[in-house]
């Protein structure tokens, strides 16, 4: 019997104008009511998960690429920070790619640019790496920086007395990108280095953490066996999650590199892939029940 659900959020559990369905929220609900635990894990981190997840309930946050667990009230249960030295060493490599970053704290983000500026570089982006119109790059933007958690224009100085849970570099040009991969797991050689969902980002996190790290984590809390836990993702960030795990999904929008990772293919998030495996979790779940 499956006991607890873990899936990703961008890609997964939503759909590509990034909204629920009405069918996964369906589904999620009726592996509740089977006693089953629901949770979220995602490259995001837990206030930007509950403005998506406001239709769901006693959901778990599995947040930051596995930096931060929290239960349903939003308590926090682990949180894993990334060293001083490791902040350091990313606002040199900053400096050297001449790049856009984001700096997570557990309240906040900070970003090196400008308001403005930070605007008119992902407009400029979405336009000329994924063809957006100027009004659908806008409309982006604000899905993801609208929010009020963004602190502007700061320095390395603003940052290090917060806990920073996650270092990113974001809207990288194509051509420049596997580069980038590659130095960054030079200079953070140890630490979670990988590569998140929509566009040319790339994540750095303690070398605590993982997605599949805090699942079992909070398995070895909650006395969930591995057997008794499911995990779906398709992109980069959910490698680690989907190789800890024997029943995992893939889904059919993933990435190849996902898809060899994973032990089954749900099919994509245009098509509701996560509700049409929760329904045969509940079914089999009900099957052992009776049984």
């Amino acid at each position: 019997m499956i006991r607890l659900f873990a899936s990703d959020l961008d890609g997964t559990l939503l759909n590509q104008e990034s909204q629920l369905e009405e069918e996964t929220l369906e589904a999620v609900r009726d592996f509740q009511k089977q006693g089953g635990i629901f949770m979220l894990a995602t490259g995001r981190n837990s206030w930007e998960v509950s403005q998506v997840s406001n239709h769901l309930s006693d959901v778990v946050y599995n947040c930051v690429n596995g930096s931060l667990l929290c239960d349903g009230e939003g308590k926090q249960i682990v949180s894993y920070a990334i060293e001083e030295k490791e902040a350091i060493a990313f606002e040199r490599l900053r400096k050297e790619l001449n790049s856009i970053v984001l700096y997570h704290s557990e309240n906040c983000r900070y970003c090196n640019l400008s308001l403005e500026e930070l605007r008119n570089a992902i407009i400029r982006y979405l336009i000329k790496e994924n063809g957006y119109t100027p009004e659908r790059a806008q409309e982006f933007f604000h899905y993801m920086f609208g929010d009020g958690k963004t602190v502007f224009s700061s320095s390395l100085e603003d940052v290090l007395p917060s806990r920073i849970l996650k270092l990113e570099f974001l809207f990288i040009d194509g051509d420049l990108y596997r580069e980038q991969i590659r130095r960054c797991h030079e200079v953070f050689r140890g630490c979670n280095v990988v590569n998140g969902s929509f566009f040319n980002n790339i994540e750095i996190t303690s070398p605590r953490s993982g997605k599949g790290k805090l699942i079992r984590e909070y398995c070895r809390i909650a006395g969930i066996k591995e057997e008794e836990t499911a995990v779906i993702g398709d992109s980069g960030n959910d490698i680690e999650m989907l190789r800890c795990f024997r029943n995992s999904y893939a889904m059919g929008n993933a990435t190849g590199e996902v898809k060899e990772v994973a032990n089954y293919l749900a099919e994509d998030n245009e098509n509701n892939g996560v509700a049409k495996v929760l329904k045969e979790i509940c079914r089999k779940n009900r099957e052992e029940k009776d049984a």
